[in-house]
C-alpha cells in the first residue's frame, strides 16, 4: 500500500510539470501569433489594401502613410523568449545527454532502483546543462554585436542624418558616390545626367558576386532631367514632387527581377519599374566625384530586404566529431543494454534456485524495472560530461586563436561557432569565390574568385602599340614614355573614357571615374607624366607642366544592346590646330571588324589577343578615326537633334555609333590584370601541396574568371595550352550539355579501359551510347577500381572542369544527368566555374557532401551576401572581411573593419593568416579533441567495467562495488585538471615541421576513415581489457592481503585500490601521449588530482560524505605490501597494455602521416631536406589503401 501511494504521488508530480510545460508552450505559440499578426497588418501599406494584394505606398508632401516593425538586421539565432527552449532543445537532442536525462528521470522517480545516491548524475547534469546555456547566450551576445555595427550605421535621410536600423518604409534617402545602399530602395533622382536619363552605377559584387558596375535609371516621373533647375538640389522644393503611389512586389528573395508601378496623384500616367530601376541593400553606388549624389525611396527595410531573405543560415552546425561521438555512444549504449540483459536474465535464472538471491531480491519489482536499475548502475560506462568538456574546450580555443590574433592590432578575427573548429584539420575540398574565397574538405576547398583580389585594384599590365610591346615594370615608365607610339596610347586612353567636362571655373584634376580600369589608366597615365584637368566645361591634358591637347567638346555613345563598344567624339586643339575625332575602345572581340588592317595583319592581331589571355591579362583595344569637317558638322548635328528630344533615343544613338565607328585605326592594346592578395598565395601553396580539391567559383563571365584562374597559377593558359586534362560543361541547352556529358564519360570508360588492361584485368564491356543507361555500365566496369584506388587516382589526377553555371540549370531538370554530373566530379580535383549564381554555390556544397566517396568535409570561404549559401552549406565557413583605410581626425590612418553578411562560422580580414589557420591550428585542435574523445570513453570503460564484474561476482544483485561520492568524483573533479590541459596545450604536430612539408596535412584526412578502427583500439578494446585486468587482479591480491595485526580486507579497501589504479592508469597514460608530443603542462594535472584525493579523504575522517572512514582504509592499503604492489602491477601492466595498442598495431597497422614519414626518415637514415610533398602523400595514400 505504502509503495502504490508512493508511485501514485510521483505520477501526479509528473503530470503537474508536464501540465505546466504544455502551458508555458501554448503561450510561446500564442505570442509568436500574435507578433506576426501585427507584422502582416502593419506591414501593409495602406488600410484598405487586402492581405493578398502586393505593397503600396502614399506618399504626400510632408507624410508617409505607412509604418513597418522588424526594419533592425539581425544575425542573433535566439529569441528572448525562445532562448531556454530552443538551447535545451539543441543540447538534449544529443544523443548521450538525452541517455542520460532519462536516466536522471528515472533516479528521480524511484530512488529505490539505483545503487547511486540519485544526485550524482543529477548534478553533474545540471551542471554542463547550464555551463552549454552560458556558452550559447555568450555566442549570441557576441552575434548580436554585428546587428549593433549594421543598425547602427548613419545614413542621410531628409533632412537629418539617422541610424540605418531607424530607416522606414517610405523614407527619403540621399546616398554619395562610395556609399553603400541601407536598405532596398527605387532610385527617384541623380544628380548624374547621361542621355535625357538621371542614372547612378552600383557595384553589387558583395549583393550577387557580379563585379560590373550596373547602371540603374531613376524613375521618369520623379528626375529632373534640367541640371539647372533649383529643385533638383534643394529638397524642400523638390519633395513637391513626391505627391505619388508606388505599388509593388511583397518582399522576396528574386534579386534579379523587380516589379512595381508608379504614378503620380494628379497625373494618370504609370510608370512600370524594373530592376534597372532597383538598388539592393549593400550594393555600392558609384556616380563621379565624391560630392554627386542620388535620391533613392526606401521600399524593403531589415530583414525584409532581398539579401536578408536570401541569408537563410543553418542555425546549427555540427562538428564532424560531433556526429562521430553519437555513434560512440550508441556502441557503449549497446554495451550497456548487452550487460543488463545478462544481468536481468541470470538473476532471473538463479533466483528460482538460490535462496540467498530470494532472501535480497524485492518480489515487488518486476523484471522491467530491475531491467532499468541495471541501466542506471552500468550508466557509468558512458562518459557524462564529454559534451560539456568539449564546449569548454572549444571556448579555450576560440580565446586562444583570437588572442595570438589581438597581437596583430590592424586585422580582426572572430569565431562565430568555436564547436566546429575541429572540421579545419580535416577538410577535403575548399571552394573559393572569384574574389578569394575558398571551400576545403578540408577535402574539398570552394572560394569566391573575388576574395582572392584586392579590394576594387586593377593594374595594367601589358600595352601593345602598332610596332611595340611592352611588358610594364615600375622601373621603365620613364623609359617607356619617350616612345611616340606609347604616348599616342596614353593620350587616347585620357580623352576615350566616360569622364566629363567639370563645370567649376578653378582647374581641376581628373583623377578618378566610375570605372575600375578607367581609375586604373588614371593612374597609370599620372606615373608616366600625363595628368587630366578640367575647366569650364573643357579638358586639358598635360605632360609635366606641358599643356598638350586642349578638348572643346566631348560627345559620348555609349554601349547599348548589341552595340558593345564605346566611342567619343571630341574637338581638339593641338598646336593651334583644331580638328575633330573618334575615339573608340572595346574587347577585341567586338572591334576587330571595325578596324582598317589588312587580312594578312589579322593573324598577328589574333595571335596578341590571345598571348594576353593565356598570361591572365585582360585586353582592351584602343583605335582612332579623324573625321573631316562635314562628317564631324552631320555627327554633330544628328547628335544635338537625338539629344534635344525629350524621350530617350537608345536605338538612334546605338545607329549613330554603328555607323561612324568603321574604318577604324589601331592605336593601341591595353592589358589588365586583377591585382591579386599577395597574402592568399600561400593558401594556394597550401592546397597545391595537399590533397585538397579546388573549386574556383565566380559569378563573372569565362574570360574573366579563368584570367583569375591563370593569375593564381591554377590554370596555365587556355585550350589546348592548358596545363591540365580538362573537361567543359558549358552549354545552355539540354541536349548540348547531354552530349558534353556522354563525351567525358566516353573519355573516363577510355582511360579506365585502359588501366584494366595494364593491371590484367577482365576487358569491359563495349560502352553503349543510351543516356538511361550509360553510367551503370560504366560504374559496373570501374566500381571496385574507383573503391579500391580513389584516393591514389584523385591525387594524380590532372583533370579540370570548366563548369558554366547556366548548365546547373539543365542538369537540374534531369536525375539521370545529374547522377552523371556527380559521377565525373568524382574525378575532378579543380573546377572553375563562372556564372555561378550564390544559390548554385550552396547546390554544389550539398553535391560534394552527399554525392562524394570518403564523407568528405567541405570549407568554404566566401565575402558578402552573394555567398551566404555556400558558408550555410559547408561544414566550416570562413568569412573574409573587409577593411578601408580611414584618416583620423589627428591626420594619422586607421583601419575601419566592415561586417558584411555575419555569415562565417569564422571572420577574419587577414587572409594571410588562412594557411596557419587550417594546416597548423585546424590540424593540431582536431588530433586533440580526437584522442580526447577516445581517452573520456576510455575512461568511463576503464572505471564501469568493473561494476559489472563485481555484479556477476555478486550474483547480480544489482549492488555498486563504489561508493556513490567517488563516482562522482571519478566522474566530475579528478580527471578535469589532466583532461582540460591535455585539451588546451597538446600539439600532436609541430608548426615548423607542417610549415616544412604542408602535405603532412593529409594525416587529418586519412584519420578521418580511421575513426571507428581506432576509436575500437584505443577506447573500447583497450578500456575493457584494462579494467578487466585492474579488477581480477585487485580482487585476487587484496582479498588475500592481511594487515600487519592479521586483519583481512574488506570491501572497502578493495574499491579504493582499484580507484587508485583506474586514476592511475588513466593519467599516466594522458601523461605519456603528451610527453610523445613534447608537453609537460599535463603533469600539473597530477597535481591537482592527487591534492583534492588528499582533500577529500581527510575531510571524510569522520564519515562525512561516506559510510566508510577513507582515512582508516587508504593507511591499511599503504601499510600492506601486497596492496602497494598491486597498485603497482595495475598501473605497470596496463600501460605495457596501452604501448603495445599504440606502438604495435596503430603505429605499425595504422600509423598517421606524420609517424609513417617520421619513422621511414628514422629507419632509413634520409635527410629531412631529400623529403618532399610528393613522396609524403605517396607514402600516405599507399599506406591508406
Amino acid at each position: 500500500m505504502k509503495y502504490l501511494f508512493f508511485k501514485q504521488k510521483q505520477i501526479n508530480k509528473l503530470k503537474l510539470l508536464f501540465s505546466l510545460y504544455i502551458i508555458y508552450l501554448k503561450i510561446i505559440l500564442l505570442y509568436t501569433f500574435f507578433i506576426k499578426k501585427i507584422q502582416l497588418k502593419n506591414g501593409r501599406i495602406t488600410s484598405h489594401l487586402k492581405e493578398n494584394q502586393s505593397n503600396k505606398i502614399q506618399t504626400n508632401i510632408h507624410t508617409v502613410i505607412i509604418q513597418t516593425q522588424n526594419i533592425q538586421i539581425q544575425f542573433t539565432i535566439f529569441q528572448s523568449l525562445s532562448f531556454l527552449p530552443k538551447v535545451l532543445f539543441l543540447y538534449y537532442s544529443k544523443f548521450g545527454n538525452l541517455f542520460f536525462l532519462v536516466v536522471s528521470l528515472v533516479m528521480l522517480i524511484r530512488q529505490d532502483l539505483s545503487s547511486f545516491k540519485s544526485w550524482i548524475i543529477i548534478f553533474t547534469l545540471l551542471f554542463f546543462t547550464l555551463l552549454n546555456i552560458l556558452k550559447e547566450y555568450y555566442l549570441d551576445k557576441q552575434r548580436s554585436k554585428a546587428d549593433y555595427i549594421q543598425n547602427k550605421q548613419k545614413q542621410t535621410q531628409f533632412i537629418k542624418s539617422v541610424f540605418w536600423e531607424e530607416l522606414t518604409v517610405g523614407d527619403v534617402v540621399k546616398i554619395q558616390h562610395g556609399e553603400t545602399a541601407p536598405a532596398d530602395m527605387i532610385l527617384l533622382d541623380s544628380n548624374k545626367i547621361r542621355d535625357k536619363q538621371c542614372v547612378c552605377y552600383i557595384d553589387t559584387s558583395n549583393v550577387d558576386g557580379k563585379d560590373q558596375l550596373r547602371q540603374i535609371n531613376a524613375s521618369s516621373l520623379t528626375r529632373i532631367i534640367n541640371a539647372k533647375d533649383h529643385k533638383k538640389y534643394y529638397f524642400n522644393k523638390y519633395k513637391t514632387l513626391l505627391n505619388l503611389k508606388l505599388s509593388y512586389e511583397p518582399p522576396n528573395q528574386n534579386l534579379s527581377t523587380f516589379n512595381g508601378q508608379l504614378r503620380l496623384k494628379k497625373d494618370p500616367k504609370i510608370e512600370y519599374l524594373t530592376n534597372d530601376n532597383f538598388i539592393p541593400r549593400g550594393s555600392t553606388v558609384y556616380l563621379q566625384k565624391k560630392k554627386d549624389w542620388v535620391y533613392g525611396l526606401v521600399i524593403y527595410t531589415g530583414m525584409k530586404t532581398k539579401i536578408m531573405l536570401n541569408k537563410n543560415y543553418q542555425n546549427h552546425k555540427q562538428s564532424y566529431l560531433e556526429g562521430i561521438i553519437q555513434y560512440y555512444f550508441l556502441a557503449n549504449i549497446c554495451f550497456l543494454i548487452l550487460f543488463s540483459i545478462v544481468s536481468n536474465i541470470v538473476l532471473i535464472a538463479l533466483s528460482k534456485n538460490n535462496d540467498f538471491i530470494v532472501t535480497y531480491v524485492d518480489e515487488n519489482v518486476t523484471n522491467s524495472l530491475r531491467f532499468l536499475s541495471y541501466i542506471v548502475l552500468y550508466s557509468q560506462l558512458i562518459p557524462i560530461s564529454i559534451h560539456g568538456i568539449l564546449d569548454i574546450l572549444a571556448l579555450l580555443q576560440q580565446f586562444k586563436i583570437q588572442k595570438e590574433m589581438e597581437k596583430n592590432k590592424n586585422s580582426i578575427f572572430k569565431i562565430n561557432d568555436p564547436s566546429i573548429l575541429s572540421n579545419l584539420g580535416h577538410v577535403n575540398y575548399i571552394m573559393f569565390l572569384n574574389q578569394i574565397f575558398y571551400f576545403i574538405q578540408i577535402d574539398y576547398i570552394f572560394i569566391d574568385k573575388q576574395s582572392c583580389q584586392l579590394q576594387n585594384v586593377i593594374n595594367v599590365a601589358r600595352i601593345t602599340t602598332y610596332t611595340h610591346d611592352y611588358k610594364i615594370e615600375q622601373e621603365e615608365f620613364n623609359d617607356l614614355v619617350k616612345g611616340q607610339n606609347l604616348q599616342q596610347l596614353i593620350i587616347t586612353s585620357l580623352i576615350c573614357n566616360h569622364i566629363e567636362h567639370y563645370k567649376l571655373d578653378n582647374l581641376e584634376l581628373i583623377d578618378n571615374s566610375i570605372l575600375q580600369t578607367e581609375n586604373s589608366l588614371l593612374q597609370f597615365a599620372s606615373q608616366s607624366g600625363f595628368n587630366l584637368f578640367s575647366q569650364k566645361n573643357k579638358s586639358y591634358i598635360f605632360f609635366g607642366k606641358k599643356k598638350l591637347i586642349q578638348i572643346n567638346e566631348k560627345m559620348f555613345n555609349y554601349e547599348r544592346g548589341d552595340k558593345k563598344t564605346f566611342s567619343v567624339v571630341v574637338q581638339t586643339i593641338q598646336n593651334q590646330k583644331q580638328k575633330y575625332f573618334l575615339y573608340c575602345k572595346g574587347d577585341p572581340n567586338q572591334i576587330r571588324s571595325k578596324m582598317q588592317i589588312s587580312i594578312n595583319e589579322y593573324p598577328h592581331f589574333d595571335f596578341l589577343v590571345q598571348s594576353f589571355k593565356n598570361q591572365g591579362i585582360q585586353p582592351i583595344v584602343f583605335t582612332k578615326k579623324q573625321l573631316t569637317q562635314a562628317q564631324a558638322d552631320k555627327y554633330i548635328e544628328t547628335y544635338r537633334h537625338i539629344q534635344s528630344n525629350p524621350q530617350v533615343q537608345e536605338e538612334e544613338l546605338k545607329q549613330l555609333g554603328l555607323e561612324y565607328e568603321v574604318d577604324l585605326q589601331f592605336v593601341g592594346m591595353l592589358g589588365f590584370q586583377q591585382c591579386i592578395n599577395k597574402d592568399i598565395l600561400p593558401l594556394f601553396d597550401l592546397i597545391n601541396q595537399s590533397n585538397f580539391n579546388l573549386y574556383l567559383l565566380s559569378n563573372e563571365n569565362q574570360e574573366q574568371t579563368l584570367n583569375t584562374a591563370i593569375n593564381l597559377k591554377v590554370l596555365n593558359g587556355f585550350g589546348k595550352q592548358s596545363n591540365k586534362q580538362y573537361f567543359l560543361i558549358t552549354e545552355d541547352n539540354l541536349e548540348q550539355v547531354w552530349n558534353q556529358v556522354r563525351q567525358i564519360l566516353n573519355e573516363l570508360n577510355q582511360t579506365f579501359q585502359v588501366q584494366e588492361s595494364k593491371r590484367n584485368t577482365k576487358q569491359a564491356k563495349s560502352y553503349s551510347q543510351n543516356k538511361i543507361n550509360e553510367t551503370d555500365q560504366l560504374k559496373q566496369k570501374i566500381s571496385k577500381t574507383l573503391q579500391d584506388t580513389i584516393l591514389t587516382e584523385m591525387r594524380f589526377q590532372q583533370y579540370q572542369l570548366h563548369l558554366n553555371g547556366k548548365s546547373i540549370f539543365w542538369i537540374n531538370q534531369d536525375k539521370t544527368l545529374m547522377q552523371h554530373f556527380t559521377f565525373i566530379l568524382q574525378f575532378c580535383r579543380i573546377v572553375i566555374g563562372y556564372n555561378i549564381e550564390s544559390q548554385i554555390k550552396g547546390q554544389l556544397v550539398k553535391i560534394i557532401k552527399r554525392g562524394m566517396l570518403f564523407n568528405p568535409t567541405v570549407c568554404s570561404i566566401g565575402q558578402g551576401y552573394k555567398d551566404t549559401e555556400m558558408m550555410k552549406m559547408a561544414d566550416i565557413s570562413i568569412e573574409l572581411i573587409q577593411t578601408q583605410t580611414i584618416q583620423s581626425e589627428n591626420g594619422g590612418k586607421n583601419q575601419q573593419f566592415q561586417v558584411i553578411s555575419n555569415g562565417g562560422d569564422i571572420q577574419l580580414s587577414d587572409v594571410g593568416y588562412l594557411k596557419n589557420l587550417i594546416l597548423v591550428d585546424g590540424l593540431n585542435y582536431f588530433f586533440r579533441i580526437q584522442l580526447l574523445i577516445y581517452f573520456m570513453f576510455y575512461k568511463s570503460l576503464l572505471f564501469g567495467i568493473s561494476l559489472f564484474y563485481f555484479n556477476w561476482y555478486s550474483l547480480f544483485l544489482g549492488s555498486s562495488l563504489f561508493d556513490s561520492m567517488w563516482v562522482f568524483l571519478y566522474d566530475f573533479i579528478l580527471n578535469l585538471g589532466t583532461i582540460f590541459l591535455y585539451g588546451i596545450y597538446d600539439i600532436p604536430f609541430q608548426k615548423t615541421v607542417l610549415q616544412i612539408f604542408p602535405s603532412l596535412y593529409i594525416s587529418g584526412q586519412v584519420e578521418k576513415q580511421r575513426v571507428f578502427s581506432n576509436f575500437i583500439l584505443q577506447s573500447i578494446l583497450e578500456g575493457i581489457l584494462q579494467g578487466t585486468l585492474i579488477y581480477y587482479v585487485s580482487i585476487y591480491i587484496v582479498s588475500r592481503s592481511l594487515s600487519i595485526d592479521g586483519y583481512t580486507s574488506d570491501l572497502g579497501m578493495i574499491s579504493l585500490v582499484i580507484i587508485y589504479s583506474v586514476l592511475l592508469v588513466f593519467n599516466f597514460k594522458a601523461i605519456l601521449t603528451a610527453q610523445s608530443h613534447k608537453v609537460k603542462a599535463v603533469w600539473t594535472g597530477q597535481v591537482f588530482c592527487l591534492a583534492f584525493i588528499i582533500i577529500f579523504i581527510f575531510a571524510n575522517g569522520n564519515d562525512n560524505f561516506s559510510n566508510w572512514n577513507w582515512v582508516i582504509i587508504t593507511e591499511e592499503i599503504f601499510k600492506r605490501q601486497e596492496t602497494v604492489y598491486c597498485i603497482i602491477y595495475n598501473v605497470i601492466v596496463c600501460l605495457v597494455i596501452t604501448h603495445f595498442i599504440n606502438v604495435f598495431v596503430l603505429e605499425i597497422l595504422q600509423p598517421n602521416s606524420y609517424l609513417l614519414n617520421a619513422s621511414k626518415i628514422q629507419q632509413q637514415k634520409i635527410s629531412w631536406k631529400d623529403y618532399n610533398n610528393n613522396i609524403i602523400l605517396e607514402q600516405s595514400i599507399k599506406k591508406n589503401n
